[in-house]
């Protein structure tokens, strides 16, 4: 009886349709056995409090901050960006600046700084990032010296407060314009840098 019911062909795709889904149950059942399972959402954190992380609120760029960030940049520019005067950039920068530099290397002008010989001696021209209660960033466009073969350079320069002092903290290139009489006018920025724009 049982061989005259599956010569049926729409019982024997039934059949193999409930055996295909059985099979399938039977797998997620073991599946289900046999794998750990999952950390529950309230106990998968990490111990501890949670850490918060203030919100910064920026402040007015004053009167007096402005005149901090030009006198650091007419004694820094010189002293670091120039080399006239290395060894007294250890008093215009944070620690962070320059950690990893000797006073030796700061002597003789192995700083953590681009050298290059700006034109003029004041550098007033720069433009604010961002102006926060401790730290002020702002972004500064150096022109070529007599004596500079390069072009132009943009800087970004980061500066933070210390115990009642504006210090240098960074001073970046971040492009790097060709000379007034090259033929080809071309800018490098940051993205050039990377290993990406490098290729294989």
């Amino acid at each position: 009886m049982a061989l005259k019911v599956f010569r049926s062909p729409r019982v024997r795709r039934r059949a193999i349709w409930l055996g295909g889904a059985l099979a399938v149950a039977v797998t997620f059942l073991v599946l289900d056995v046999a794998l750990p399972r999952g950390t529950s959402p309230s106990t998968a954190a990490l111990p501890g409090r949670p850490q918060l992380v203030p919100v910064l609120h920026a402040v007015p760029l004053t009167a007096d901050r402005r005149r901090a960030v030009d006198s650091l940049l007419d004694s820094f520019v010189p002293a670091v960006v120039e080399r006239r005067d290395p060894l007294r950039a250890r008093s215009l920068v944070t620690p962070a600046f320059g950690a990893g530099v000797s006073r030796a290397d700061w002597l003789r002008g192995r700083l953590p700084v681009v050298p290059y010989e700006a034109e003029g001696n004041r550098f007033h021209g720069w433009t604010l990032d961002y102006s926060l209660a401790d730290e002020i960033g702002v972004d500064l466009l150096l022109r070529p010296g007599a004596r500079e073969t390069r072009g132009a350079i943009a800087f970004t320069a980061v500066f933070k407060r210390r115990h009642g002092r504006w210090l240098v903290d960074e001073f970046i290139p971040v492009a790097s314009f060709a000379p007034d009489n090259a033929r080809t006018k071309k800018i490098v920025a940051q993205p050039d840098f990377t290993p990406a724009a490098k290729g294989p």
